[in-house]
């Protein structure tokens, strides 16, 4: 079921080194409604090339293991309709006419930029598509690779959120580089060495499964023959990039990033070891209810550390799909936020979106709610 990958992705050495490893972690990020016995665990193992100071999990799982079905990936809260309403306006600056989106998922995207040009001639492809409704985007089930056809007319590839998912990310763009000169491609990768440093807990996992930073992604782009025409930052979450196609770009010197990931990394994982210690402390000395917020990896990280779950009654979710589901890996139930009550305690570690849930549920559900 496993699927190597025991040479470096930027330089192609052999010269991985384990950093650390985090033993049966659930495959699957999202909720089902089947029972425990059918979850499948794998080793998270995290590897550092010597010679290029790319981060990596070593072993992969097979795609269709690891997205066995569909998990609201941006489709919830401010935070994403902030992003999508924001990256269709960079989209617009460059005012494209036919747009091939890869891995579009819901379409959020495109109707955002529908909404400011309804004109735009948009296809998406997309290997679990979970659209809205009346979605105007043309849609495609499948996954993107060297065989996959992308009308010659085409002026502009966009992808959101998707490097990170690849697994051989100079591979995707060399596919990308056999579109004709001056091609456009607008793109969003989430920012995930600030992810690290904040020590948000779904930077790395077996989706993303590489350390997707800046110095790297341009690098492949310059191999790929795309030259940067512009980035922005947007917010903590996520960095806009504009590049066109330019066999005349300049090839970028490989990155060697060893000593600067390698401490991220290693303190990543004290942080945590301390951080586990204080929270279990924290919850055995509670005297009310105690809850999870996150039906996703948030949740599954803080269990596969080492946090004590006997006391915590349920995990907390915003996405109607998931409530009344079980989060894969785990016997626990989704419940809405509305459940909370007087007197509890809320263990809330999710990323970027940490201080909108904390503020939609102390706002709008249960003012006197505790976290940590």
């Amino acid at each position: 079921m496993k699927i190597a990958r025991d040479r470096d992705i930027v330089s192609g050495n052999d010269d991985l080194e384990p950093i650390f490893s985090i033993k049966n972690f659930p495959v699957f990020q999202g909720c089902v409604d089947s029972d425990q016995v059918d979850d499948i665990v794998s080793d998270l193992n995290f590897y550092i090339s010597r010679s290029s100071g790319m981060v990596q999990l070593n072993p992969l799982l097979p795609l269709n293991v690891i997205y066995q079905g569909e998990h609201s990936p941006g489709s919830v809260g401010q935070v994403w309709h902030d992003h999508h309403r924001c990256f269709a306006e960079f989209i617009n600056k460059y005012k494209p006419n036919k747009v091939f989106e890869i891995g579009g998922s819901h379409g959020l995207l495109s109707e955002n930029y529908y909404n400011l040009d309804p004109g735009i001639d948009w296809t998406i492809i997309e290997p679990a598509p979970a659209p809205v409704v009346k979605l105007r985007a043309k849609l495609i089930k499948g996954f993107f690779n060297d065989c996959t056809n992308i009308d010659q007319n085409t002026d502009m590839i966009v992808h959101s959120h998707v490097l990170e998912h690849i697994y051989d990310p100079q591979e995707f763009f060399n596919n990308l580089s056999r579109l004709p000169k001056n091609t456009l491609m607008c793109f969003s990768i989430p920012n995930l060495y600030s992810n690290l440093q904040d020590k948000h807990t779904n930077a790395l996992n077996f989706e993303h499964t590489y350390l997707c930073s800046e110095e790297y992604v341009e690098y492949w782009l310059s191999q790929s023959d795309y030259q940067v025409l512009e980035k922005i930052y947007h917010d903590q979450h996520s960095i806009f990039y504009a590049a066109v196609k330019n066999q005349d770009v300049c090839k970028l010197d490989m990155p060697n990033l060893y000593d600067k990931n390698k401490k991220l990394l290693d303190d990543f994982t004290t942080h945590y070891d301390k951080e586990i210690s204080i929270i279990n402390d924290m919850v055995q000395n509670w005297d009310g209810d105690v809850y999870l917020f996150g039906a996703h990896i948030f949740s599954q990280f803080l269990i596969a550390r080492g946090l004590k779950i006997e006391k915590i009654k349920c995990i907390l979710d915003n996405s109607k799909s998931k409530q009344g589901l079980r989060l894969y890996g785990t016997n626990f139930l989704i419940s809405s936020p509305r459940v909370i009550e007087d007197n509890s305690l809320i263990i809330l570690r999710a990323g970027s979106y940490t201080q909108e849930i904390k503020k939609d549920i102390l706002t709008n559900i249960n003012p006197t709610a505790t976290f940590i």
